[in-house]
């Protein structure tokens, strides 16, 4: 059991506790993470409240000034008609639209007094109709600017830029009684003809319903919302004690950080500011009246405590989902432990009982899962390992039995084995002895065909000499028949002239004589001749006798050539296969001393073998109840 607490200690430490840090340190991370992204996230969020309020405000203000943008326009179809009639029709158009919107303080247009009065040469000079809804209805009209437009004045700036305008707010009382004034601001479109400048069309617009929307826009928030104009002055506010004050007076604060100029770049500010230890994070965005004048401005006031509480919120949902995780975790991690750490105990000792010998150790746990098949799986080993236990001290019995047998057999095979190799080398020796013999034999052969080839090209050679000799026997035999004729001749010519010289007398003696010696020479030729013809029928007899032999000798000559050349071919052949044999008794002899060698190391095999097999017994004698 103390190894099992161990290995609990051990799973707990290098596996929970590693786990719970792991855990703590990201449910921490998350949290505070979470926590700065809500906060991140509701500043965000003031800035897309901030951003569609001031569209929608701008969105307002441009309905309005599209609406004036109409009027203008049917306004500018009247360029050309009477002055009394033109007017009237405006006014007409005027008191209609007073009467349609509710929220319009008045309505009005101006004529230029040369659109009315064509001798009228001056720039200046106009005639005005209002149209009054608040606080009762009623038409105000007159002539103004007969000796000059007042200089920097709002008409002389829409007349010289001649485009569209909304003037900053402004309380008004067209009654004279401003103690009950109303927060204004004009929307003022240019009558025009032909791009010129004919005259102005405006409504004065109450500026209450932006208070209204501002409230109905906060009502569920703790946000306070600022709208204020290009020149500072608040136009709504949540603080409806601060509506109509100028912003700098107001809200210093906010003043110090908001820049007009950034806000005609239609950007967004975003700020936090303490005062008196508490901290408020500012939003301001742009709101756009027309594209010719300074923005106004919507700021979104949102208390710092807000947007930490949410982040709060969500640091302790965050922090309560992350224990409860850790502490079922905790619960299952344990469980896991427990459930596979004792049985490992168990395991281990039925593992130690094993390796003591006692193959007849139980394992008593009984599971349905990856446990419970390792523990079968050990069972069955633990059987297994039994069941070969006793073949392996069965088979080390047979082993070493067969050993003694075969090691009996190879003594013996071992004997034959050198015997043969014995025999081997004197074959092997006497081989090499017939192989030099055939080989000289085979060169003596070899030498007897050159010399057989030799003499039959020889005595052919020589059979060609007697045939022509017997042909020269045969041409000298006949010249010495033409001498022996020619002898006879003389000797016919020297007796005609023995008898001419008998004929001549004394005279004829000298003849005489050298008819007898020419007589002489002529028996003498035809002796010779007679001679030389003998010696040609005996050398011609000779001749044909010896050709004849050669003629018979010759074929026997060449026939013994072949045979010397069979003889030649044979030992060569005959060599060749000696040598084959005595290379393959080589071999032979090299495979019977390998195998005298591999009987050898089959031997000492046999001998560790058998020791092996005597350690292999000695090893599962522990295994005593194997």
């Amino acid at each position: 059991m103390k190894k099992t607490k161990n290995l609990k200690n051990k799973v707990i430490s290098t596996i929970l506790v590693p786990l719970f840090l792991i855990y703590i340190s990201s449910i921490l991370y998350l949290s505070f993470n979470h926590y700065n992204e809500n906060i991140s996230q509701t500043k965000k969020n003031a800035k897309i409240r901030s951003e569609e309020f001031a569209a929608l405000i701008t969105s307002r203000i441009q309905q309005d000034l599209i609406g004036t943008r109409t009027t203008a326009s049917v306004l500018e179809t009247m360029t050309e008609m009477p002055p009394e009639r033109k007017i009237e029709k405006s006014r007409d158009i005027s008191v209609k639209l007073a009467k349609e919107k509710a929220g319009y303080l008045s309505v009005w247009f101006s004529w230029q007094m040369h659109t009315l009065d064509n001798t009228w040469k001056e720039k200046y000079g106009r005639v005005r109709v209002n149209v009054v809804t608040k606080p009762s209805t009623f038409i105000m009209q007159d002539t103004l600017d007969l000796n000059g437009e007042v200089p920097g004045g709002l008409y002389q700036q829409i007349h010289q830029s001649n485009r569209e305008m909304i003037t900053n707010p402004y309380y008004e009382d067209y009654e004279g009684n401003y103690s009950d004034s109303i927060l204004a601001a004009s929307i003022c479109v240019p009558i025009q003809k032909n791009g010129q400048f004919q005259g102005l069309m405006g409504i004065d617009l109450d500026l209450s319903f932006f208070q209204a929307l501002t409230e109905e826009f906060t009502s569920n928030t703790e946000e306070d919302i600022l709208l204020f104009s290009g020149d500072g002055r608040i136009i709504a506010s949540s603080d409806k004690k601060i509506q109509g004050k100028l912003l700098k007076e107001a809200v210093p604060e906010l003043f110090r950080i908001m820049d007009a100029s950034v806000l005609l770049e239609n950007q967004t500010i975003e700020a936090e500011i303490e005062i008196n230890s508490n901290t408020n994070y500012y939003t301001v965005s742009s709101v756009h009246p027309t594209q010719w004048q300074k923005d106004w401005g919507l700021a979104v006031i949102t208390p710092r405590s807000t947007i930490v509480r949410e982040g709060q919120k969500s640091l302790i949902t965050t922090a309560i989902i992350g224990i409860a995780g850790l502490a079922i975790i905790t619960f299952l991690l344990l469980n896991m432990v427990f459930n596979i750490v004792s049985p490992i105990g168990k395991i281990a000792t039925f593992a130690r009982k094993i390796e003591e010998g006692d193959l007849d150790a139980n394992l008593d746990i009984e599971r349905n899962d990856e446990m419970g098949e390792m523990v079968r799986g050990l069972k069955s080993m633990a059987l297994s390992i039994k069941e070969i236990i006793s073949s392996i001290n069965n088979n080390a019995e047979t082993v070493d039995e067969a050993a003694e047998h075969i090691n009996n057999h190879l003594v013996h095979l071992t004997e034959r084995t050198n015997l043969q190799a014995s025999s081997m080398e004197e074959i092997s020796t006497s081989m090499n002895e017939i192989l030099i013999s055939t080989r000289s034999n085979s060169e003596h052969a070899s030498t007897t065909g050159k010399i057989s080839t030799h003499s039959n090209t020889e005595l052919t050679n020589s059979a060609e000499a007697f045939s022509k000799a017997e042909k020269s026997i045969i041409d000298l035999n006949e010249k010495i028949m033409m001498i022996r004729d020619i002898a006879f001749q003389t000797n016919i010519l020297a007796l005609n002239a023995a008898v001419e010289a008998a004929r001549a007398g004394e005279s004829g003696k000298g003849f005489s004589v050298v008819a007898g010696e020419v007589r002489k020479l002529a028996e003498q030729s035809r002796n010779t001749s007679e001679i030389m013809e003998q010696l040609v029928g005996q050398s011609k007899y000779s001749v044909e006798e010896v050709s004849q032999k050669l003629d018979s000798l010759i074929p026997e000559i060449k026939k013994t050539a072949d045979l010397v050349s069979e003889i030649v071919m044979n030992s060569q052949e005959q060599s060749s296969a000696v040598q084959q044999i005595s290379s393959a008794i080589d071999q032979l002899n090299d495979s019977i001393q390998s195998t005298a060698r591999e009987s050898d190391e089959m031997t000492q095999y046999l001998k560790d073998l058998k020791i092996k097999a005597e350690e292999l017994r000695k090893s599962t004698n522990r295994f005593s109840k194997a």
